[in-house]
């Protein structure tokens, strides 16, 4: 809901960041997306394995970039990201039945590919959706201290 722009947080969500992280931001460059993955990756039929080794790819660069958050003591914000599966505790062929959704899954949520329950809980680790530094309810104050890698 927050990626949608339907769900509004009280206005420390969008301060300089949790715990240790108080320096602000960081953000991936390129509007948010990380390198396009392979193009056989993407190519139909679309496979379990060829959903694991597309998320695995991408979350190298999203654990560099938490890894460097925590180094420059900063909140990480997540990239755009794609996916071939929807995330549904039933068997399906990548969509949840009569559920709306092209494959590959572009913007992939963050419970797709992160386990939230056990980051929550370590709040200086629980990155920022993509949507977060343009949402229309970050200070402009807080925009300014972001910082693209």
């Amino acid at each position: 809901l927050r990626s949608l722009r339907l769900w509004h947080d009280d206005k420390s969500y969008y301060e300089r960041g949790d715990g240790d992280r108080t320096q602000g931001f960081l953000y991936l460059a390129d509007g948010g997306w990380l390198a396009r993955p392979s193009v056989e990756l993407l190519t139909p039929p679309f496979t379990v394995d060829k959903h694991m080794r597309l998320v695995h790819e991408q979350l190298v660069h999203v654990r560099s970039g938490m890894l460097l958050a925590a180094a420059l003591k900063r909140q990480f914000v997540m990239p755009r990201m794609l996916c071939l599966y929807d995330k549904w505790w039933a068997e399906h062929n990548g969509t949840i039945p009569v559920a709306v959704m092209d494959q590959p899954i572009q913007d992939c949520p963050m419970d797709h590919l992160l386990n939230l329950q056990y980051l929550d809980k370590h709040q200086q680790w629980l990155p920022r959706q993509h949507t977060f530094v343009d949402h229309d309810d970050m200070p402009t104050e807080v925009k300014a201290s972001r910082v693209n890698v």
